[in-house]
C-alpha cells in the first residue's frame, strides 16, 4: 500500500477522490494554527470513513517554563494565552535552504491547550480514541530544558498525542 504526501494550506485543502484513511499533524503544526476549528474541518473531510487521525504535538505547559541558569523558570505567559510572540528564529524553522529573517520581524504562535483541539475534533464528528501526554524526558535527542535536571524535565509535558477516527457508520 502506498503513500500520498501532499503540501497545501490546510485551510484551503480538499482532497481529490476518495477520502484518505490517516491524516498526520506533525510536532510542532498546530501551534501555527490560528484557526483551530477550520483546521479540524479540512480534517473531518479528508478522512475518509473509518479513517484515522494521529496528532503529536508540542504541549502548551511547555511555554509555562524556560530553561534558566539554574534550571527551570517559570515564564510570565499564561496556559490559555491567545498568542505569544517573539522575535528569535531557530535556524531549524528554516531547513532546506531558507534564512531566517533579518530585522525585527515578529513571530506568532497559538499554543492550544489539548482540551480545545480535542473539542474541534469532537465537534467535527470524530471520535476521540487515544490521548496521552508526555513529559520532555521522552523527546529523544531534542529538549526544551537542556540545563534542567531529568528530574525538572520528567515533570513537565511537552508533547502530548491524540488519536480519533471518523465513524464509518457501521454501528
Amino acid at each position: 500500500m502506498g503513500a500520498e504526501f501532499v503540501c497545501s494550506d490546510v485551510l484551503d485543502y480538499h482532497l481529490d477522490g476518495p477520502g484518505a484513511d490517516l491524516v498526520y499533524t506533525g510536532k510542532g503544526a498546530l501551534h501555527w494554527m490560528f484557526d483551530l476549528k477550520g483546521w479540524a474541518a479540512t480534517v473531518a473531510r479528508t478522512l475518509a470513513p473509518g479513517g484515522w487521525l494521529l496528532v503529536f504535538d508540542f504541549h502548551p505547559m511547555m511555554w509555562l517554563f524556560r530553561d534558566g541558569e539554574q534550571g527551570l523558570e517559570r515564564n510570565p505567559v499564561s496556559y490559555f494565552a491567545p498568542t505569544i510572540s517573539y522575535t528569535d528564529w531557530a535556524a531549524s524553522h528554516f531547513a532546506g535552504g531558507g534564512t531566517a529573517p533579518t530585522g525585527d520581524v515578529t513571530k506568532r504562535i497559538r499554543p492550544w491547550p489539548p482540551s480545545a483541539v480535542v473539542q474541534a475534533l469532537v465537534g467535527q464528528g470524530l471520535e476521540l480514541q487515544v490521548f496521552h501526554e508526555y513529559p520532555d524526558t521522552l523527546s529523544g535527542g531534542w529538549t526544551a530544558y537542556p540545563r534542567a535536571t531529568d528530574a525538572e524535565r520528567a515533570g513537565v509535558a511537552t508533547t502530548y498525542a491524540v488519536m480519533a477516527c471518523k465513524p464509518d457508520g457501521s454501528r
